[in-house]
């Protein structure tokens, strides 16, 4: 039989393995955990970076609706002003006509360049 300093030496040989085993894993998770920390961290700093541009990017975005909103109320602005003109511009057009022939002009010009 095995005498009990004999078991207590196998015992703490035991022990002291599994402690050592036990102090490289915990060492190990250490510096997992470490290397997960600083992704993390980093990962943290994009996510802020990119929170900033996205921001940024939104009130650009707003900025050109805003923007394009007023040049298109402008645009159909000068298209009513434009066919407004052109419609006075006929008018016009179809007064002085009207006034041309009435007056008899063109007749004595037409005369003036028959004679020659």
């Amino acid at each position: 039989m095995i005498s009990d300093s004999c078991w207590l030496l196998v015992v703490s040989y035991w022990l002291l393995v599994v402690g050592c085993w036990l102090l490289v894993v915990s060492y190990w998770l250490l510096v997992v955990g470490c290397w997960l920390l600083v992704v993390g961290c980093w990962l943290l700093v994009v996510g802020c970076w990119l929170l900033v541009v996205g921001c940024w990017l939104l009130v650009v975005g707003c900025w050109l609706l805003v923007v394009g909103c007023w040049l298109l109320v402008v645009g159909c602005w000068l298209l009513v002003v434009g066919c407004w003109l052109l419609v006075v511009g006929c008018w016009l057009l179809v007064v002085g006509c009207w006034l041309f022939r009435s007056s008899g002009a063109y007749e004595n010009d037409a005369v003036m360049l028959y004679k020659g």
